[in-house]
Protein backbone atom coordinates (compact mmCIF):
# COMPACT_ATOMS: atom_id res chain seq x y z
CA UNK A 1 0.00 0.00 0.00
CA UNK A 2 3.33 2.24 0.45
CA UNK A 3 4.51 1.67 -2.98
CA UNK A 4 0.84 2.18 -4.63
CA UNK A 5 0.75 5.57 -2.48
CA UNK A 6 4.01 6.59 -3.89
CA UNK A 7 3.44 5.71 -7.15
CA UNK A 8 -0.38 7.39 -6.89
CA UNK A 9 1.47 10.90 -5.99
CA UNK A 10 3.92 10.47 -8.95
CA UNK A 11 3.68 12.58 -12.38
CA UNK A 12 4.23 9.18 -14.20
CA UNK A 13 0.83 7.93 -12.94
CA UNK A 14 -0.72 10.66 -13.69
CA UNK A 15 -0.15 10.49 -17.22
CA UNK A 16 -0.17 7.02 -17.69
CA UNK A 17 -3.86 7.93 -15.60
CA UNK A 18 -4.42 10.32 -18.45
CA UNK A 19 -3.03 8.36 -21.16
CA UNK A 20 -5.14 5.70 -20.44
CA UNK A 21 -8.00 6.53 -22.86
CA UNK A 22 -5.51 6.77 -25.76
CA UNK A 23 -3.89 3.51 -24.46
CA UNK A 24 -7.86 1.67 -24.61
CA UNK A 25 -8.14 3.42 -27.92
CA UNK A 26 -4.83 1.83 -29.35
CA UNK A 27 -5.43 -1.76 -27.78
CA UNK A 28 -8.80 -1.47 -29.34
CA UNK A 29 -7.59 -0.21 -32.71
CA UNK A 30 -4.53 -2.83 -33.09
CA UNK A 31 -7.13 -5.14 -32.05
CA UNK A 32 -9.11 -4.66 -35.18
CA UNK A 33 -5.72 -4.74 -37.19
CA UNK A 34 -5.62 -8.35 -35.70
CA UNK A 35 -9.22 -9.15 -35.92
CA UNK A 36 -9.46 -7.93 -39.69
CA UNK A 37 -5.62 -9.61 -40.60
CA UNK A 38 -7.27 -13.47 -40.85
CA UNK A 39 -10.70 -11.72 -42.87
CA UNK A 40 -8.59 -9.75 -45.36
CA UNK A 41 -5.53 -11.98 -45.93
CA UNK A 42 -8.11 -14.66 -47.01
CA UNK A 43 -10.36 -12.09 -49.68
CA UNK A 44 -7.59 -10.09 -50.58
CA UNK A 45 -4.96 -11.86 -52.98
CA UNK A 46 -1.33 -10.49 -52.22
CA UNK A 47 -2.09 -8.04 -54.66
CA UNK A 48 -4.50 -6.30 -53.90
CA UNK A 49 -3.27 -5.80 -50.29
CA UNK A 50 -0.19 -4.39 -51.99
CA UNK A 51 -2.64 -1.94 -53.66
CA UNK A 52 -3.97 -0.73 -49.96
CA UNK A 53 -0.83 -0.62 -48.13
CA UNK A 54 0.67 1.75 -51.21
CA UNK A 55 -2.35 4.29 -51.29
CA UNK A 56 -2.34 3.98 -47.41
CA UNK A 57 1.12 5.57 -47.30
CA UNK A 58 0.22 7.87 -49.97
CA UNK A 59 -2.92 9.22 -48.44
CA UNK A 60 -0.38 9.89 -44.99
CA UNK A 61 2.22 11.55 -47.29
CA UNK A 62 -0.33 13.50 -49.21
CA UNK A 63 -2.52 15.15 -46.22
CA UNK A 64 1.20 16.67 -44.56
CA UNK A 65 2.28 17.75 -48.31
CA UNK A 66 -0.88 19.74 -49.54
CA UNK A 67 -0.89 21.20 -45.71
CA UNK A 68 2.55 22.27 -45.56
CA UNK A 69 1.81 21.08 -42.10
CA UNK A 70 0.58 24.06 -40.75
CA UNK A 71 -1.81 22.21 -38.09
CA UNK A 72 1.19 20.98 -35.71
CA UNK A 73 1.52 24.36 -33.85
CA UNK A 74 -1.48 24.16 -33.05
CA UNK A 75 -0.65 22.32 -29.70
CA UNK A 76 1.95 24.63 -29.00
CA UNK A 77 -0.11 27.13 -29.09
CA UNK A 78 -2.44 26.59 -27.00
CA UNK A 79 0.28 26.76 -24.03
CA UNK A 80 1.19 30.28 -24.94
CA UNK A 81 0.05 32.96 -23.00
CA UNK A 82 -2.74 34.28 -25.14
CA UNK A 83 -4.60 31.32 -24.45
CA UNK A 84 -7.59 33.82 -25.70
CA UNK A 85 -6.70 33.95 -28.56
CA UNK A 86 -6.79 30.59 -29.56
CA UNK A 87 -10.38 30.54 -31.73
CA UNK A 88 -8.91 33.25 -33.53
CA UNK A 89 -5.57 31.24 -34.35
CA UNK A 90 -7.62 28.38 -35.18
CA UNK A 91 -9.65 29.93 -37.75
CA UNK A 92 -6.22 31.39 -39.41
CA UNK A 93 -4.56 27.75 -39.32
CA UNK A 94 -8.05 26.33 -40.85
CA UNK A 95 -7.89 28.90 -43.91
CA UNK A 96 -3.93 28.97 -44.45
CA UNK A 97 -4.36 24.93 -44.73
CA UNK A 98 -7.98 24.83 -47.19
CA UNK A 99 -5.53 27.50 -49.19
CA UNK A 100 -2.52 25.14 -50.27
CA UNK A 101 -4.92 22.13 -50.45
CA UNK A 102 -8.05 23.26 -52.11
CA UNK A 103 -5.44 23.82 -55.47
CA UNK A 104 -3.73 20.39 -54.64
CA UNK A 105 -7.30 18.61 -54.61
CA UNK A 106 -8.69 20.34 -58.31
CA UNK A 107 -5.82 18.73 -59.60
CA UNK A 108 -6.56 15.45 -58.88
CA UNK A 109 -10.23 15.76 -59.88
CA UNK A 110 -9.24 17.16 -63.16
CA UNK A 111 -6.56 14.84 -63.80
CA UNK A 112 -6.65 11.69 -61.77
CA UNK A 113 -5.18 8.96 -64.18
CA UNK A 114 -1.89 11.10 -64.75
CA UNK A 115 -1.50 11.85 -60.62
CA UNK A 116 -1.95 7.95 -59.75
CA UNK A 117 0.12 6.88 -62.94
CA UNK A 118 2.92 9.02 -61.57
CA UNK A 119 2.75 6.88 -57.85
CA UNK A 120 1.78 3.87 -59.38
CA UNK A 121 -1.73 2.88 -58.41
CA UNK A 122 -4.96 2.69 -60.34
CA UNK A 123 -6.73 5.80 -61.51
CA UNK A 124 -9.70 4.01 -59.60
CA UNK A 125 -8.67 5.18 -56.29
CA UNK A 126 -7.81 9.14 -57.18
CA UNK A 127 -11.18 10.13 -55.94
CA UNK A 128 -10.86 7.97 -52.61
CA UNK A 129 -7.33 10.57 -52.49
CA UNK A 130 -9.29 13.47 -51.86
CA UNK A 131 -11.74 12.47 -49.46
CA UNK A 132 -8.36 11.26 -47.64
CA UNK A 133 -6.93 14.63 -47.66
CA UNK A 134 -9.97 16.45 -46.62
CA UNK A 135 -10.72 13.60 -43.72
CA UNK A 136 -6.70 14.35 -42.75
CA UNK A 137 -6.52 17.60 -42.28
CA UNK A 138 -9.55 17.44 -40.32
CA UNK A 139 -8.26 14.58 -38.17
CA UNK A 140 -5.32 16.62 -37.27
CA UNK A 141 -6.57 19.68 -36.16
CA UNK A 142 -9.29 17.46 -34.14
CA UNK A 143 -6.55 15.81 -32.85
CA UNK A 144 -4.55 18.79 -31.74
CA UNK A 145 -7.37 20.89 -30.17
CA UNK A 146 -8.01 17.52 -28.03
CA UNK A 147 -5.02 16.97 -27.09
CA UNK A 148 -4.11 19.69 -25.63
CA UNK A 149 -7.28 20.43 -23.96
CA UNK A 150 -6.73 17.03 -22.54
CA UNK A 151 -10.06 15.46 -23.88
CA UNK A 152 -8.54 12.44 -25.00
CA UNK A 153 -11.81 10.19 -24.60
CA UNK A 154 -13.69 12.35 -27.33
CA UNK A 155 -10.72 11.80 -29.74
CA UNK A 156 -10.50 8.12 -29.24
CA UNK A 157 -14.03 7.60 -29.52
CA UNK A 158 -13.99 9.05 -32.91
CA UNK A 159 -10.83 7.10 -33.92
CA UNK A 160 -11.82 3.83 -32.99
CA UNK A 161 -15.38 4.34 -34.31
CA UNK A 162 -13.61 5.01 -37.51
CA UNK A 163 -11.76 2.04 -37.34
CA UNK A 164 -14.38 -0.29 -36.98
CA UNK A 165 -17.33 0.82 -38.65
CA UNK A 166 -14.79 1.17 -41.88
CA UNK A 167 -13.73 -2.58 -40.99
CA UNK A 168 -17.26 -3.68 -40.82
CA UNK A 169 -18.31 -1.78 -44.05
CA UNK A 170 -15.14 -3.35 -46.26
CA UNK A 171 -16.27 -6.51 -44.75
CA UNK A 172 -19.01 -6.45 -46.14
CA UNK A 173 -18.78 -4.67 -49.58
CA UNK A 174 -15.99 -8.00 -50.07
CA UNK A 175 -18.40 -10.39 -48.91
CA UNK A 176 -21.26 -9.58 -51.35
CA UNK A 177 -19.18 -8.36 -54.13
CA UNK A 178 -15.53 -10.48 -53.48
CA UNK A 179 -13.99 -10.26 -57.03
CA UNK A 180 -13.52 -6.32 -56.83
CA UNK A 181 -10.60 -6.62 -54.15
CA UNK A 182 -8.83 -3.56 -52.96
CA UNK A 183 -11.37 -1.13 -54.43
CA UNK A 184 -13.93 -2.31 -52.12
CA UNK A 185 -11.92 -2.29 -49.02
CA UNK A 186 -10.48 1.05 -49.82
CA UNK A 187 -14.48 2.31 -50.50
CA UNK A 188 -15.63 1.32 -47.13
CA UNK A 189 -12.91 3.35 -45.24
CA UNK A 190 -13.48 6.25 -47.52
CA UNK A 191 -17.11 6.10 -47.03
CA UNK A 192 -16.26 6.06 -43.07
CA UNK A 193 -14.02 9.07 -43.11
CA UNK A 194 -16.85 11.11 -44.95
CA UNK A 195 -19.25 10.84 -42.30
CA UNK A 196 -16.45 11.49 -39.62
CA UNK A 197 -14.97 14.66 -41.50
CA UNK A 198 -18.46 15.66 -41.30
CA UNK A 199 -18.60 15.25 -37.21
CA UNK A 200 -15.02 16.64 -36.54
CA UNK A 201 -16.09 19.93 -38.19
CA UNK A 202 -18.98 20.09 -36.16
CA UNK A 203 -17.17 20.04 -33.49
CA UNK A 204 -14.04 21.54 -34.36
CA UNK A 205 -16.02 24.57 -35.68
CA UNK A 206 -17.25 24.82 -32.24
CA UNK A 207 -13.61 25.83 -31.07
CA UNK A 208 -13.21 28.41 -33.29
CA UNK A 209 -13.39 32.11 -33.80
CA UNK A 210 -14.03 33.01 -37.40
CA UNK A 211 -12.60 36.03 -38.94
CA UNK A 212 -9.97 36.76 -41.04
CA UNK A 213 -6.47 35.24 -40.77
CA UNK A 214 -4.10 37.26 -38.82
CA UNK A 215 -0.53 37.70 -40.28
CA UNK A 216 0.53 37.17 -36.68
CA UNK A 217 -0.94 34.09 -36.63
CA UNK A 218 0.21 32.61 -40.03
CA UNK A 219 3.94 33.58 -39.60
CA UNK A 220 3.34 31.92 -35.85
CA UNK A 221 2.67 28.76 -37.49
CA UNK A 222 4.41 28.84 -40.31
CA UNK A 223 8.01 29.67 -38.17
CA UNK A 224 6.71 26.70 -35.96
CA UNK A 225 5.38 23.90 -38.61
CA UNK A 226 7.87 24.93 -41.54
CA UNK A 227 10.95 24.33 -40.42
CA UNK A 228 9.31 20.95 -38.81
CA UNK A 229 7.80 19.60 -41.92
CA UNK A 230 10.96 18.00 -43.56
CA UNK A 231 10.69 15.90 -39.96
CA UNK A 232 7.12 15.22 -40.58
CA UNK A 233 7.79 14.30 -43.74
CA UNK A 234 10.86 12.00 -42.96
CA UNK A 235 8.80 10.24 -40.45
CA UNK A 236 6.40 9.25 -42.99
CA UNK A 237 8.88 8.11 -45.80
CA UNK A 238 10.75 6.00 -42.86
CA UNK A 239 6.93 4.38 -42.02
CA UNK A 240 5.87 4.02 -45.47
CA UNK A 241 8.55 4.31 -48.07
CA UNK A 242 10.05 0.90 -47.51
CA UNK A 243 6.68 -0.13 -49.23
CA UNK A 244 6.41 2.17 -51.77
CA UNK A 245 9.96 1.06 -53.01
CA UNK A 246 9.79 -2.68 -52.54
CA UNK A 247 6.37 -2.74 -54.38
CA UNK A 248 8.84 -0.54 -57.61
CA UNK A 249 11.29 -3.04 -56.92
CA UNK A 250 9.93 -6.63 -55.79
CA UNK A 251 6.16 -5.97 -57.27
CA UNK A 252 2.65 -5.43 -55.31
CA UNK A 253 2.88 -8.80 -53.93
CA UNK A 254 6.10 -8.55 -51.93
CA UNK A 255 4.91 -5.24 -50.17
CA UNK A 256 1.54 -6.96 -49.58
CA UNK A 257 3.26 -9.71 -47.38
CA UNK A 258 5.43 -7.26 -46.01
CA UNK A 259 2.84 -4.97 -45.08
CA UNK A 260 1.18 -8.06 -42.80
CA UNK A 261 4.67 -7.99 -40.81
CA UNK A 262 4.84 -4.18 -40.50
CA UNK A 263 0.90 -4.30 -39.00
CA UNK A 264 2.44 -6.72 -36.18
CA UNK A 265 5.58 -5.21 -35.57
CA UNK A 266 3.69 -1.91 -35.50
CA UNK A 267 1.48 -3.37 -32.21
CA UNK A 268 4.56 -1.64 -30.39
CA UNK A 269 2.82 1.78 -30.85
CA UNK A 270 -0.01 0.85 -28.53
CA UNK A 271 2.08 1.71 -25.80
CA UNK A 272 4.33 4.75 -27.85
CA UNK A 273 1.37 6.35 -29.30
CA UNK A 274 -0.68 5.79 -25.64
CA UNK A 275 1.81 7.85 -23.47
CA UNK A 276 3.24 10.48 -26.02
CA UNK A 277 0.29 12.40 -26.50
CA UNK A 278 -1.03 12.04 -22.75
CA UNK A 279 2.73 13.28 -21.47
CA UNK A 280 2.74 16.35 -23.92
CA UNK A 281 0.58 18.28 -21.46
CA UNK A 282 2.56 17.45 -18.48
CA UNK A 283 6.04 17.91 -20.18
CA UNK A 284 5.39 21.45 -21.43
CA UNK A 285 3.90 22.52 -17.83
CA UNK A 286 6.76 20.92 -15.75
CA UNK A 287 9.46 22.15 -18.36
CA UNK A 288 7.40 25.90 -17.75
CA UNK A 289 7.05 25.06 -13.75
CA UNK A 290 11.48 24.27 -13.91
CA UNK A 291 10.51 20.85 -12.82
CA UNK A 292 13.26 19.20 -14.90
CA UNK A 293 13.97 16.67 -12.14
CA UNK A 294 10.60 15.20 -12.68
CA UNK A 295 11.12 15.00 -16.55
CA UNK A 296 14.55 13.12 -16.52
CA UNK A 297 12.80 10.07 -14.10
CA UNK A 298 9.59 10.57 -16.21
CA UNK A 299 11.59 9.84 -19.36
CA UNK A 300 13.83 7.22 -17.51
CA UNK A 301 10.27 5.34 -16.63
CA UNK A 302 8.77 5.55 -19.78
CA UNK A 303 12.28 4.29 -21.78
CA UNK A 304 12.14 0.98 -19.63
CA UNK A 305 8.12 0.49 -19.98
CA UNK A 306 8.55 0.89 -23.75
CA UNK A 307 11.75 -1.34 -24.24
CA UNK A 308 10.01 -3.87 -21.89
CA UNK A 309 6.60 -4.08 -23.75
CA UNK A 310 8.50 -4.34 -26.99
CA UNK A 311 10.98 -6.61 -26.51
CA UNK A 312 7.92 -8.93 -25.85
CA UNK A 313 6.11 -8.39 -29.00
CA UNK A 314 9.60 -9.04 -30.55
CA UNK A 315 9.73 -12.12 -29.38
CA UNK A 316 5.81 -13.73 -29.70
CA UNK A 317 5.38 -11.19 -32.82
CA UNK A 318 5.95 -13.99 -35.49
CA UNK A 319 3.66 -16.40 -33.70
CA UNK A 320 0.88 -13.80 -33.54
CA UNK A 321 1.20 -13.25 -37.55
CA UNK A 322 1.31 -17.28 -38.33
CA UNK A 323 -1.55 -17.95 -36.39
CA UNK A 324 -4.34 -15.12 -37.14
CA UNK A 325 -2.86 -14.76 -41.16
CA UNK A 326 -3.65 -16.47 -44.13
CA UNK A 327 -0.69 -19.08 -44.96
CA UNK A 328 -0.05 -17.04 -48.15
CA UNK A 329 1.19 -14.29 -45.89
CA UNK A 330 3.66 -16.19 -43.13
CA UNK A 331 7.05 -15.26 -44.76
CA UNK A 332 5.67 -11.66 -43.11
CA UNK A 333 7.44 -13.06 -39.71
CA UNK A 334 10.60 -12.80 -40.31
CA UNK A 335 10.35 -8.88 -40.69
CA UNK A 336 8.70 -8.96 -37.42
CA UNK A 337 11.78 -8.22 -34.93
CA UNK A 338 13.68 -5.77 -36.59
CA UNK A 339 10.04 -3.47 -37.12
CA UNK A 340 9.77 -3.57 -33.75
CA UNK A 341 13.37 -2.47 -32.98
CA UNK A 342 12.80 0.37 -35.07
CA UNK A 343 9.91 1.78 -33.32
CA UNK A 344 11.60 1.28 -30.10
CA UNK A 345 14.56 4.02 -31.46
CA UNK A 346 12.07 5.96 -32.88
CA UNK A 347 10.86 5.89 -29.50
CA UNK A 348 14.06 7.21 -28.31
CA UNK A 349 14.00 10.33 -30.68
CA UNK A 350 10.64 11.50 -29.52
CA UNK A 351 12.46 12.32 -26.12
CA UNK A 352 14.88 14.38 -27.89
CA UNK A 353 12.35 15.53 -30.27
CA UNK A 354 9.98 16.94 -27.31
CA UNK A 355 12.79 19.40 -25.87
CA UNK A 356 13.18 20.80 -29.69
CA UNK A 357 9.56 21.36 -29.73
CA UNK A 358 9.54 23.14 -26.43
CA UNK A 359 12.29 25.28 -27.29
CA UNK A 360 10.86 25.97 -30.49
CA UNK A 361 14.30 24.79 -32.29
CA UNK A 362 11.68 22.19 -34.50
CA UNK A 363 14.85 22.71 -37.63
CA UNK A 364 16.79 20.24 -35.50
CA UNK A 365 14.02 18.07 -35.72
CA UNK A 366 14.03 17.86 -38.90
CA UNK A 367 17.74 17.78 -39.47
CA UNK A 368 17.76 14.48 -37.87
CA UNK A 369 15.22 13.08 -39.67
CA UNK A 370 16.11 14.41 -42.96
CA UNK A 371 19.51 12.26 -42.99
CA UNK A 372 17.66 9.47 -41.42
CA UNK A 373 15.81 9.50 -44.60
CA UNK A 374 17.96 9.42 -46.67
CA UNK A 375 19.69 6.66 -45.29
CA UNK A 376 16.59 4.55 -45.41
CA UNK A 377 16.65 5.30 -49.23
CA UNK A 378 19.64 4.34 -50.33
CA UNK A 379 20.27 1.64 -47.73
CA UNK A 380 16.90 0.43 -49.79
CA UNK A 381 18.28 1.07 -52.92
CA UNK A 382 21.13 -0.72 -52.14
CA UNK A 383 19.48 -3.82 -49.98
CA UNK A 384 16.02 -4.26 -51.51
CA UNK A 385 17.26 -6.03 -54.68
CA UNK A 386 19.79 -8.37 -52.51
CA UNK A 387 17.50 -9.12 -49.57
CA UNK A 388 13.91 -8.37 -50.23
CA UNK A 389 11.19 -7.63 -48.15
CA UNK A 390 13.68 -8.25 -44.78
CA UNK A 391 16.38 -5.85 -45.81
CA UNK A 392 12.87 -2.96 -45.64
CA UNK A 393 12.67 -3.98 -42.25
CA UNK A 394 16.46 -3.71 -41.47
CA UNK A 395 17.08 -0.70 -43.42
CA UNK A 396 13.90 1.06 -41.30
CA UNK A 397 15.63 -0.18 -38.05
CA UNK A 398 18.93 1.48 -38.89
CA UNK A 399 17.46 4.73 -40.42
CA UNK A 400 15.12 5.30 -37.12
CA UNK A 401 18.81 4.32 -35.15
CA UNK A 402 20.48 7.37 -36.91
CA UNK A 403 17.23 9.44 -35.93
CA UNK A 404 17.71 8.97 -32.61
CA UNK A 405 21.29 9.47 -32.60
CA UNK A 406 21.69 12.46 -34.77
CA UNK A 407 18.42 14.29 -32.38
CA UNK A 408 20.50 13.57 -29.19
CA UNK A 409 23.54 15.06 -30.45
CA UNK A 410 21.75 18.13 -32.16
CA UNK A 411 20.17 18.74 -29.48
CA UNK A 412 22.94 18.30 -26.68
CA UNK A 413 24.73 20.62 -28.89
CA UNK A 414 22.34 23.72 -29.90
CA UNK A 415 19.76 23.68 -27.19
CA UNK A 416 20.07 26.51 -24.72
CA UNK A 417 18.44 24.57 -21.84
CA UNK A 418 17.88 21.57 -19.93
CA UNK A 419 17.79 18.09 -21.94
CA UNK A 420 17.56 14.93 -20.54
CA UNK A 421 20.52 13.07 -20.55
CA UNK A 422 21.58 9.96 -22.55
CA UNK A 423 23.06 7.49 -20.72
CA UNK A 424 20.22 6.30 -18.30
CA UNK A 425 18.23 5.80 -21.45
CA UNK A 426 20.41 3.47 -23.16
CA UNK A 427 20.31 0.78 -20.35
CA UNK A 428 16.70 -0.39 -21.20
CA UNK A 429 17.49 -0.18 -24.90
CA UNK A 430 21.13 -2.16 -24.53
CA UNK A 431 18.15 -4.89 -23.18
CA UNK A 432 16.25 -4.67 -26.52
CA UNK A 433 19.42 -4.61 -28.45
CA UNK A 434 20.74 -7.59 -26.91
CA UNK A 435 17.33 -9.84 -27.70
CA UNK A 436 17.34 -8.87 -30.98
CA UNK A 437 20.88 -9.86 -31.91
CA UNK A 438 20.05 -13.29 -30.00
CA UNK A 439 16.86 -14.30 -31.87
CA UNK A 440 17.75 -12.99 -35.52
CA UNK A 441 21.56 -13.22 -35.20
CA UNK A 442 21.59 -14.90 -38.92
CA UNK A 443 19.73 -12.51 -40.93
CA UNK A 444 22.20 -9.71 -38.87
CA UNK A 445 25.21 -11.37 -39.89
CA UNK A 446 23.85 -12.01 -43.70
CA UNK A 447 23.35 -8.31 -44.19
CA UNK A 448 26.24 -7.13 -42.70
CA UNK A 449 28.58 -9.31 -44.68
CA UNK A 450 26.93 -8.07 -48.27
Amino acid sequence: MEQWKRIKNCTISEILIHGRNYLVGNVATKALGLISMPIFTRLLSREDYGIVAVYTAMAGLAVTLTTLNVTDGISRYYYEDKRNDFGAFLSSVLQMAAAFQIPIIVALLIWPNVITNLIGLPSSVAYFIVIALLHGVLFKVFRQINISRRNSREFVQVSVSEGYVGFGLSWGLLAVMPKTGFLLRIAGVAIVQCLSAIWMAIRTSSYVNWQRPRWEHIRYSLYFSLPRMPYVLSGLILGQSDRIMLANISGLEAAGVYSVGYSVGALSLIVITAITPALIPNFYQLMNDGKTGVVDKINRQISWLICSACTGLMLCGGFILQFLSDEQFHDGARVVPAVVMGYIFYAQAGVYNRFCGYYKRTVLQSLGALLAAAANILLNLWWLPIFGMVAAAYTTLISYGIQATITWLLTKRFVKGHVTPLVPLLKPLSVALGVLVIIEGDSIWRIVAS
